[in-house]
């Protein structure tokens, strides 16, 4: 039993936008090194010669998440044009100032209670302010931000998944990759794994 992957893209536009993010998908490689390519190539072969049932998922997890990597440098560079969406003035500010709190807070397992209390607002007129500026909400910008931690901390260090659950403030690695994978889609094992890939 196989798996068949296929993407493909037609983008007839020739708004900035569209054009800078064809610029990054050609500057974008999928495979960043030649030793990842030679993995992918060995999974293949061990899926079609039958050897490794367990591979064909595994490549399949794998193309997902460099699509997803594909796609989170183009909108990167969509990004900052879309930005001007966001409405000026003083609620644009304290979505900000909402950001830039879960972002140095992160570590120390903040509510949304400690937001709204860190700028002196009630808890529903926040939550409405940042839904109208950002489109979403302050729990979905924890977690945003949360997620943004974990893979940061898988990235960049050793630490087992133990113990970044405890940096992360979760009671257990169970609850810590219950979470991660709701939100990304694959375990931190796979992240870790593709981590060390690129």
């Amino acid at each position: 039993m196989g798996v068949r992957f296929s993407a493909a893209f037609q983008i007839g536009s020739t708004a900035p936008y569209a054009l800078a993010a064809l610029e990054e998908i050609h500057r974008t490689a999928v495979f960043t090194a030649l030793e990842s390519a030679g993995a992918y190539i060995q999974l293949m072969k061990q899926v079609s010669g039958g050897s490794a049932p367990w591979a064909s998922r595994e490549i399949s997890n794998q193309l997902q998440c460099r699509l997803l990597q594909l796609m989170a440098a183009v909108l990167a560079v969509i990004a900052p044009i879309t930005q001007r969406d966001m409405k000026p003035g003083r609620s644009a500010r304290m979505v900000r100032e909402v950001q830039k709190f879960i972002a140095e807070h992160i570590a120390d397992g903040i509510t949304v209670e400690d937001v709204a209390a860190s700028l002196g607002r009630r808890s529903r007129q926040l939550n409405w302010i940042c839904r109208s500026q950002s489109g979403k909400t302050r729990n979905q910008l924890i977690g945003a931000e949360k997620i943004n931690y974990i893979k940061e901390l898988i990235g960049t260090s050793s630490l087992s998944f133990v113990e970044i659950a405890s940096m992360s403030v979760f009671s257990s690695e169970y609850a810590l990759n219950r979470f991660f994978k709701y939100a990304e889609g694959y375990t931190l094992g796979q992240h870790r794994r593709l981590a060390t890939l690129s």
